[in-house]
């Protein structure tokens, strides 16, 4: 349901007024009507949010890794304010015998619809163990918190410029995802030789982990952490495992100045939040944020290059946001003016469309939201605008005029959201307007067909049909070409035509490989842990077109299986994730000289293979990060004509002859990670 509202001229408002009241003698003005309420008046829509100033009390026990009481533990309570751009220490409290700490006759923090109120933050210290910090929401705090602090681990590695001079008194951190990183909790500084080293990390090994309903596994492949000097660009490598060792190169830095004018005044905009964030092209995200100075100028310095969206922020103001401003490399470059504006609202609704009654906006834990990509946070990168759904189920948005974008988060919702394709084709905006819109969510139970109507699969030809209605019914997907053959085959996951992507949790062991020995031309496929054996793995003898080979927690498949791959010489990437091979496994590959992308595992992988490598002279990635190779064989890997990139196992090369390692191949990205 949409409607759109302009404001009313001086006899309209007269006009509404006599209509209000007799709307009211008719009884027709019940809040249960199925129209959301039409007022509207010259002001923007009210905020909607809950009374603050009420007490709050955090309460906290922190335990050991067997879940006992930990005393001695240091929690200290922040309060971040992202309109000023601080972080203020608030109180400490060390834990006693029973774990337990308590931060009482506290203030609750405003509720804003965009997310632009303080909000609390906890840094929880033992020596010895890994730190925590915790951002408490309202939902979370029903109950006392639970901290288990586990054995520290370090994060480590060294800081150097381009040129691979030490970068000195680099700011490093982790866990804080802001500009600033909590003292003395999971960070440090760059000593005289560039290294760093965190020594409060939590250990973990990014497996799989399940979902929230305990149906859908997630795969993490690492966390970013910063890097911050103030010389240079502001990066976001990534760790892998923890503990790990992460060697970082700080590129110099791209400046971005520009100016903010109120179109509205006419006069420049003083003291209003600026910020960047990076479209694809700029690792890590690329976000940033400042205030103007008086004369309505920023800057915004310490950016990767690449391409930029910007805007600002300021009360009872929309901004159009500056799309794709590319930035370079050691450059300071002037932006065209942001301009603020009036702008127009969309408001709503979320409502359970077996019911028709408002969906609160926290719900078992679960925060709902709507978020907006649009002019105002353009769809080439990962900023986008956001309100809170409060009990009510109400939210707003104020946004720029153009053609915007809602959706509901979590996407579980979203995809149960009736008529959704409706919104994915945008609404249109006028300056001044207040589009009204009604968001009706089905109900988890029954769960709706999760092949909704609108997808489509082209029928393969008729030999191949009965194979692919097995992919089907195993919770695969399958991709034709202009021919109706059989190309691909997903048994991981597939993506809707509206974008949500479908996990398939079905492992059946060896039955996707018996369907897919039917397709004769197939060249890409995708497999999980459980999907697959030894003995399933002969029936990918007969793909001769098989370019593509992924294989996730591959645990059953051993040597013997990898050794029927030996014929698929048409074979250009293959990832074994998980596959315990050794150099017999490895020596059955030989034969693939069209390889241009290649993972493999297994600590019995030794410098014996590096011969069988080497015969691929086409590779361009290889990932040899968790197998037995010494630096004999990590220095022969290097001399791969085509090479682009390359993961050697941290544990082959002392940390004095890593950077002499890089040197021999200067254009080929050499990276030491630990199994």
């Amino acid at each position: 349901m949409i409607a759109t509202y302009r404001k009313p001229t001086a006899a309209g408002k007269v006009l509404g007024v006599l209509l209000l009241f007799a709307l009211a003698a008719l009884g027709l003005t019940d809040a249960a009507a199925q129209a959301p309420v039409k007022t509207v008046t010259n002001q923007a829509p009210a905020s909607v949010k809950e009374p603050e100033g009420r007490a709050l009390t955090i309460a906290a026990v922190c335990q050991d890794e067997e879940g006992k009481p930990l005393s001695g533990v240091q929690v200290v309570l922040y309060r971040r304010d992202p309109q000023k751009l601080t972080m203020e220490r608030l109180r400490s409290e060390a834990t006693g015998d029973d774990g337990r700490i308590q931060f009482a006759d506290l203030a609750s923090p405003p509720t804003e619809v965009d997310g632009s109120g303080w909000s609390y933050i906890l840094a929880v210290a033992k020596p010895g163990k890994g730190s925590i910090i915790q951002y408490p929401t309202a939902a979370s705090l029903k109950n006392p918190l639970v901290f288990k602090l586990l054995s520290a681990a370090t994060l480590q590695g060294r800081v150097t410029d381009a040129s691979g001079k030490p970068v000195v008194g680099a700011r490093v951190w982790a866990g804080c995802p802001y500009n600033e990183p909590v003292d003395g909790v999971c960070s440090t500084r760059t000593d005289a030789d560039g290294r760093y080293a965190i020594t409060d990390m939590a250990p973990d090994e990014f497996k799989p982990k399940l979902s929230a309903d305990g149906k859908t596994a997630i795969w993490i492949s690492g966390c970013y952490f910063e890097v911050v000097h103030p010389n240079y660009a502001h990066i976001r490598p990534m760790y892998h495992h923890m503990p790990d060792t992460v060697d970082v190169v700080l590129p110099l830095e791209g400046i971005i100045d520009g100016k903010v004018v109120d179109q509205i005044t006419g006069k420049p905009a003083a003291d209003v939040l600026v910020y960047t964030h990076g479209t694809d092209s700029v690792e890590g995200g690329g976000y940033q944020e400042t205030r103007t100075d008086l004369n309505g100028k920023y800057r915004l310095s310490s950016l990767l290059a690449g391409k930029y969206n910007l805007w600002a922020k300021a009360p009872d103001r929309a901004c159009t946001a500056l799309d794709s401003f590319a930035v370079e490399s050691g450059k300071t470059q002037t932006a065209p003016d942001l301009s603020l504006i009036e702008g127009g609202w969309i408001e709503g609704r979320l409502v359970d469309a077996a019911t028709d009654k408002p969906i609160s906006g926290a719900v078992r834990g679960v925060l709902l939201g709507v978020g907006l990509n649009g002019p105002s946070r353009p769809k080439s990168g990962a900023g986008r605008q956001w309100s809170k759904v409060d009990e009510q189920g109400r939210f707003r948005l104020h946004v720029a005029p153009g053609t915007n974008f809602p959706y509901i988060m979590p996407s579980d919702a979203w995809e149960r959201t009736q008529h959704r394709d409706y919104f994915q084709k945008g609404i249109e905006v006028k300056s001044g307007e207040i589009v009204s819109i009604v968001f009706r969510i089905l109900p988890t139970e029954p769960i709706p067909d999760p092949d909704p109507a609108p997808v489509r699969l082209m029928m393969p030809v008729p030999a191949e049909r009965q194979a692919a209605a097995l992919v089907r019914q195993l919770g695969g997907w399958y991709e034709v070409n202009s021919d109706n053959h059989v190309v691909e085959v997903n048994m991981v996951y597939h993506k809707a035509p509206g974008g949500q992507r479908y996990d398939n949790d079905r492992t059946d062991t060896d039955e996707a490989l018996r369907a897919v020995s039917a397709f004769p031309r197939l060249k890409r496929l995708f497999l999980r842990g459980g999907q697959a054996t030894d003995d399933g793995m002969l029936r990918l003898t007969k793909l001769s077109d098989l370019e593509t080979l992924f294989i996730w927690d591959a645990l059953k498949i051993t040597d013997a299986g990898v050794e029927h791959l030996s014929g698929l010489t048409a074979l250009e990437r293959l990832y074994l994730q998980g596959v315990n091979l050794s150099d017999k496994g490895v020596a059955a590959l030989k034969h693939l000289k069209e390889m241009r992308s290649l993972d493999l595992n297994g600590p019995a992988i030794t410098d014996e293979s590096v011969e069988y490598l080497l015969g691929m002279t086409k590779l361009q990635h290889l990932n040899v990060s968790n197998t037995g190779l010494t630096e004999k064989g990590v220095d022969r890997l290097l001399t791969l004509p085509e090479l682009k990139s390359i993961y050697f196992p941290i544990a082959a090369i002392p940390p004095e002859h890593r950077d002499e390692i890089r040197k021999r191949r200067p254009g080929v990205q050499v990276n030491f990670t630990s199994p």
